[in-house]
C-alpha cells in the first residue's frame, strides 16, 4: 500500500494527492519521510497540501524531517505554520525516549556539544543540532518552534540556551522558553529540576515578564518536584505571590503548584482560596489541600464546604477520602453536631462520600428537613444498601422534599426489594413532585428486576 501511495505523490489530482499524503502519514514507515519532505517544494503554492504534508510528517514522528518543518515555520500562511509547529511538537514527544537519559549525567545537564555525543542515532543528533542552531536565529516562529521541540524532547543539554530565552523581550519567545524549561524539569534529573527552579524563581522575581510568560513560568514551576528545602521555599514564594493575581488562571496555577510542593504549612493559605470567586480556583484549592496531608486539612475543607458548587464539593469529598479517616470523620462530626443547620446539611453530603453509616442515620433523623433530604440523597449516592430499610421509613416524612429525595435515594440504591414500599407510598401520595420521583424509581427498579429474572 505504501508503494502505491508513494507513486500517487507524482500525480496532479488534488484528491489523489491528499489521500496519498494521509496514507503515508498513517503508514508509520520511515521510507515515507524523504518523499514527503521533497513534496513540500512541489506544493509550495498549495496551502492545503503543504499543511497535510506537515501533519503526516508529525504522525511519522521522525526527526529527519526537523529541518523541513523548521523551514515551514517561515511560511507566510498561518495554517502551514501551525501545522509545522504541531508536527514538531508531535515529533519531539514521540522521540523523547531516544534522547539521552539526563539522570545518568553526573551533573544532570551538560554543555550542548558534550550532550550531543551521548545521542546514539545520527539522525537525532543532526536534528538536535538544527534545533540548537535555530535558537540563534532572529526569526520568531523558528525560535519558538525550536524551543517547544527541545522541551518535548527533554534535551537537557539545551538548558543553558533555553534559559537565556526566558529573558527575551518578545513575550511569545520567553513563554516558549518557560514551557521548555518545565518539560526539561519534568524529564530531567534532580539537578536539572533544581537548576530550572532557580531559573524560574529568578526570572519571576527580577524580570519584566509578559503575561503569557508569567503563566508559562507558573506552569513550569508546577511541573517541578524539587527535593531541597531551599528550592521548595523559592517555589512556594513564587506561587504565594501569584495567589492574589486578578487573573484567575494565575491563582489556579498557584494553588496547583502549592499542592504539588506538598508542604503542610500551605494548608491555611490555600483554604482562603476556597472562597475565591472563580470555581476552578476553589476546586483546585480543595484538591491541593487534600494533597498536603496537613493535620488541619480536613477541618479546613469541612469549614469551607458550605455554599460550594457541586464540582467543588466533589473535590472536597475526594480530598477527605484521601485524609486519615479518623481526622476526616472528626471534622465532619464537628459539623454534624453544629447548631447551624447549614453545617449539618453539608455534613450529610460529606458523610455519604465517606460512607459513614452511623452519621448518615443520625442526619436522616435531623430536625431540619434540608439535612434529612441531603442525607437521603447521600445514602443513595453512596450505594449503602444496608440503610435501605431506614430510608424506606422516611417515605412518610412530613416534608415533601424529603420524600422526593428518599425516592431518588432508593432508586440509586438499585435494590428491587424496596419496590413494595414505593408502591405503597405511591397509593397515598398527593404531591406531584413526589409522585414523579416515585414513578421514576419504580420504573428504574422494575427494569433491574426484569433483567435479573
Amino acid at each position: 500500500m505504501i508503494d502505491q501511495a508513494l507513486r500517487a505523490l507524482s500525480t496532479d489530482d488534488p484528491s489523489t494527492l491528499a489521500e496519498a499524503i494521509i496514507t503515508l502519514g498513517e503508514s508509520g514507515d520511515p521510507k515515507a519521510v524523504a518523499p514527503l519532505v521533497r513534496s513540500l517544494l512541489r506544493f509550495e503554492s498549495d496551502v492545503e497540501l503543504k499543511s497535510l504534508v506537515c501533519d503526516s510528517l508529525g504522525e511519522l514522528g521522525d526527526l529527519r524531517s526537523t529541518q523541513a518543518l523548521l523551514s515551514q515555520l517561515r511560511d507566510p500562511n498561518e495554517e502551514v505554520r501551525e501545522s509545522a509547529f504541531t508536527a514538531l511538537l508531535s515529533i519531539g514527544e514521540r522521540r523523547a525516549n531516544a534522547m539521552p537519559d539526563a539522570s545518568s549525567w553526573t551533573q544532570g545537564f551538560a554543555d550542548p556539544n558534550e550532550a550531543l555525543t551521548q545521542i546514539a542515532w545520527q539522525t537525532d543528533l543532526e536534528a538536535v543540532q538544527l534545533l540548537l542552531r535555530a535558537l540563534e536565529e532572529d526569526e520568531r516562529e523558528v525560535k519558538i518552534g525550536a524551543l517547544y521541540t527541545l522541551g518535548q524532547l527533554g534535551f537537557v543539554g539545551a538548558l543553558s540556551q533555553v534559559s537565556k530565552e526566558l529573558y527575551n523581550p518578545i513575550d511569545e519567545i520567553s513563554a516558549a522558553a518557560a514551557f521548555a524549561l518545565g518539560e526539561l524539569a519534568r524529564l530531567g534529573s534532580k539537578e536539572t529540576v533544581n537548576t530550572v527552579c532557580h531559573t524560574l524563581h529568578h526570572a519571576w522575581s527580577n524580570a519584566a515578564l509578559g503575561q503569557e510568560t508569567q503563566i508559562q513560568v507558573l506552569r513550569a514551576a508546577a511541573e517541578c518536584q524539587p527535593q531541597e528545602e531551599q528550592v521548595k521555599h523559592h517555589l512556594a514564594h513564587l506561587f504565594v505571590s501569584a495567589l492574589e493575581h486578578p487573573e484567575h488562571v494565575f491563582r489556579q496555577l498557584a494553588v496547583i503548584g502549592l499542592g504539588r510542593l506538598g508542604d503542610p504549612r500551605a494548608a491555611t493559605v490555600l483554604s482562603l482560596r476556597l472562597q475565591d470567586p472563580e470555581v476552578g480556583v476553589r476546586r483546585n484549592a480543595a484538591y491541593a489541600i487534600g494533597a498536603l496531608n496537613a493535620r488541619e486539612s480536613s477541618e479546613l475543607l469541612v469549614h469551607y464546604a458550605i455554599d460550594q458548587s457541586s464540582e467543588v464539593r466533589v473535590a472536597i469529598i475526594k480530598s477527605l477520602q484521601r485524609a486519615p479517616r479518623d481526622l476526616a470523620l472528626e471534622a465532619v462530626y464537628k459539623a454534624l453536631y453544629s447548631a447551624d443547620e447549614r453545617y449539618r446539611s453539608i455534613a450529610a453530603q460529606l458523610l455519604g462520600g465517606l460512607k459513614d453509616k452511623k452519621g448518615l442515620l443520625k442526619t436522616l433523623q435531623d430536625d431540619d428537613s434540608r439535612v434529612r433530604k441531603n442525607s437521603a440523597l447521600a445514602i443513595g449516592a453512596a450505594g449503602l444498601s444496608d440503610l435501605a430499610s431506614a430510608l424506606t421509613l422516611k417515605l412518610n416524612d412530613p416534608d415533601w422534599r424529603v420524600r422526593a429525595a428518599v425516592a431518588e435515594g432508593l432508586k440509586r440504591l438499585k435494590n428491587p426489594d424496596v419496590i413494595g414500599s414505593l408502591q405503597a407510598r405511591h397509593r397515598v401520595e398527593s404531591h406531584p413532585v413526589v409522585l414523579g420521583s416515585i414513578e421514576h424509581a419504580l420504573l428504574s427498579l422494575s427494569k433491574l428486576l426484569n433483567q435479573s429474572n
